[in-house]
């Protein structure tokens, strides 16, 4: 009996040694786990809950107008953020905050969820939602400032400056193309948080101060972009169109006065714009030009000694062109113009006839001599080239076509550019939009000057270009354009758009008036272009008006005293 008692014991005893030896084994394997297989793991968690790394933004520079006027500024909003350790009901707090921020309950409580110690809830609220959030006093629940970017002229030049996304990096327009000098250099802060998301006292780790921004001068007057705006709006409105632009420069230089498209929008609620609305058109759209393109053969043939502006032509109604019955816009018997005449009547015919002597070879060559075939080199992205195809792939009435302006595509800048060559006296000029950039101090980094690229003709020719687009305005098709106490030269365009996907053209029109003012010591060039006006269509009916509003308001603006 004894011998079976002492043998239970042993038993009992051996299986406790046992389970006392399991048990001290899983310790140590569970201990192996935690201090070496998932060491780094809970030691991010703990940094996680106890570090802070945030950036810090630098203010973005401003972009000012030529005189100082301000364009954009930065200004501060309020950010609201968690520390989800320090949110004991999560599940309360995501439903006090989903009516304040409207988030969805389930989206904010995934973010109080989440190990880090630090969570965007919402960025750059405005000062009512701030306030709310201020007045729950929630733990771990709190706000900061950071910086936000604001348009105080909301739709004015908005196709143009462009805008930022929620870093404040530049996504489109100037704001994109500048946006390394705008943005300056993102700061940081790194230190650890006591159980109150305090910050440890000696703890600041990483500390990159933040380098604010340079802030841009634009060649935009504000004032000037405000009337071009608004004067392209009526005529868009009044005769009814789907889309126009205007562009004001100053031949002499490459100054750019004014860019408008429209339709256009909100700055400082871009993400409601659609597509259409955010088309800078002068940069980024070809047009067929029409009757604008006139001058361009007509001073060829001044500049090559082919013709004088008192040389004289017998034009038919009509000009059979390699079996292509060339037409005037308006029926007409045969008459005799001069070189002149053929420009200020606008007449197909007698364009026709002065491109045919030119020849292929010479009338190309001028078209890439006044930029019509290249970009610009403007100081904004996206610019697109103008087309028109090589001389060997024209075919028999192509030269005649071209010469009225169907059948070659530019950009409005380009043919803005390609007059600005006639007014100036024969110089291809850069056009530009920045100024200067000035320091966060407000010291002057880098001027931008005039450049000119290339001598197109001589000064003789240009001249003569001029007096023929004096005479259009004067007593041809754009007197409607004429200002009081300024000579203006000018050119209307009527020009039939291509059918989509087809061959040949359609009912829709293009209407524009491009001139300059004073005349012959140019200040101020503007083009007006509507796209598919509905009640109207001739460019002396549509654009004329507009051009004469813009263009004597830019004078008055610039002080150009009446001649």
């Amino acid at each position: 009996m004894a011998n079976y008692t002492q043998t239970l014991s042993n038993k009992r005893l051996a299986i406790i040694i046992w389970i006392i030896v399991i048990f001290f084994i899983s310790v140590l394997v569970k201990t192996f786990n935690v201090q070496i297989n998932k060491h780094k793991s809970y030691v991010k968690q703990a940094n996680n809950q106890r570090e802070r790394d945030v950036r810090l933004l630098a203010n973005r520079g401003y972009i000012y107008d030529r005189n100082k006027d301000k364009f954009a500024i930065t200004i501060k909003k309020d950010t609201v953020f968690a520390t989800p350790y320090l949110v004991e009901d999560k599940e309360k707090v995501a439903k006090a905050l989903s009516p304040i921020l409207k988030e969805s309950r389930s989206n904010i409580y995934e973010k109080l969820s989440k190990p880090g110690g630090f969570v965007f809830l919402k960025r750059k609220v405005n000062k009512s939602t701030a306030d709310k959030i201020k007045e729950l006093k929630i733990e771990g629940i709190d706000l900061y400032k950071e910086n936000e970017r604001s348009y105080p002229l909301g739709r004015n030049a908005s196709q143009l400056l462009g805008f930022v996304g929620m870093d404040n990096e530049g996504l489109s327009g100037l704001e994109l193309k500048y946006d390394k000098a705008l943005k300056g250099r993102i700061g940081r802060l790194k230190d650890e948080k006591d159980a109150f998301g305090k910050t440890i006292p000696g703890t600041r780790g990483q500390y990159l101060k933040p380098i604010n921004g340079n802030s841009l001068v634009l060649t935009i007057d504000r004032e000037i972009q405000h009337k071009a705006q608004v004067e392209l709006g009526k005529a868009i409105k009044e005769f009814e169109a789907v889309s126009g632009s205007v562009t004001v420069i100053n031949p002499q230089t490459g100054e750019i006065y004014a860019m408008a498209s429209f339709p256009n929008f909100n700055l400082n609620n871009y993400k409601k714009a659609s597509k259409e609305s955010m088309k800078n058109r002068a940069v980024i759209s070809l047009y067929e030009p029409g009757s604008t393109l006139k001058i361009i053969p007509a001073a060829a043939s001044m500049a090559e000694g082919v013709y004088q502006s008192d040389s004289s032509f017998y034009l038919p109604p009509t000009l059979n062109v390699a079996g292509k019955s060339i037409k005037e816009a308006h029926e007409r018997g045969a008459v005799n113009f001069t070189l002149s005449q053929i420009v200020s009547e606008s007449s197909n015919v007698g364009i026709s006839k002065v491109a045919l002597k030119l020849g292929k070879k010479r009338f190309y060559s001028y078209l890439k001599k006044f930029g019509l075939l290249e970009k610009t080199g403007i100081d904004y992205p996206g610019e697109i080239s103008g087309y028109v195809a090589k001389p060997e792939h024209w075919y028999g009435p192509t030269i005649a076509t071209i010469a009225f302006g169907q059948g070659i595509a530019v950009t409005p800048l380009q043919l803005a550019r390609a007059y600005a060559a006639i007014a100036n006296g024969g110089k291809l000029k850069k056009p530009y939009l920045v100024r200067k950039v000035l320091s966060p101090a407000g010291k002057t980094v880098k001027t931008y000057k005039p450049e000119t690229l290339k001598k197109v003709m001589s000064k003789k020719a240009s001249f003569e270009a001029i007096l023929m687009l004096e005479k259009v305005v004067a007593e041809g098709t754009g007197e409607v354009a004429q200002i009081k106490g300024y000579t203006v030269a000018g050119k209307t365009g009527t020009a039939q758009k291509p059918k989509v996907g087809e061959k040949g053209y359609g009912d829709d029109y293009v209407s524009s008036f491009i001139g300059f003012a004073p005349a012959e010591n140019a200040k101020v060039l503007t083009l007006v272009i509507v796209d598919s006006p509905t009640k109207g269509y001739y460019g002396s009916q549509v654009a004329a008006p507009a051009f004469k509003e813009i263009t004597e308001f830019s004078l008055q603006q610039l002080n150009m005293p009446p001649e």
